[in-house]
């Protein structure tokens, strides 16, 4: 969310709340815009970063957060792209499999952060 707000120019879908379908008509907002696309603050963060690309999510669109993670400053980060994940969950049948591969990742994160 809030990441890639002007990927609508380069044909693909913005990252949540798309505002620049809703303010770019103007110039205050193309100029505006900018500052709060969250992708700009990671191009300074060097904190542990680990992201998920649900590639079905239409909230959080994966070429979005990819857009975000490509300019990433950390060294230290990673993603994962998962086919069958939307933006607030797993598709049922996939579940054991996210379980397995992603979400045992996510949790490991979250455990050595928490340390």
């Amino acid at each position: 969310a809030m990441t890639d707000f002007g990927a609508i120019l380069q044909g693909r879908q913005s990252g949540w709340p798309e505002y620049y379908e809703a303010f770019a008509d103007t110039e205050t907002g193309r100029d505006i815009l900018p500052y709060f696309d969250g992708a700009n603050f990671l191009r300074h963060s060097k904190a542990k970063l680990f992201m998920v690309s649900g590639l079905i999510d239409e909230t959080c669109p994966g070429p979005c957060v990819h857009a975000a993670f490509n300019v990433a400053a950390s060294k230290d980060k990673q993603i994962h792209a998962f086919p069958y994940r939307w933006h607030s969950g797993v598709n049922r049948p996939f579940q054991d499999k996210w379980n397995e591969t992603v979400g045992k990742k996510r949790e490991q994160f979250i455990n050595d952060y928490l340390k």
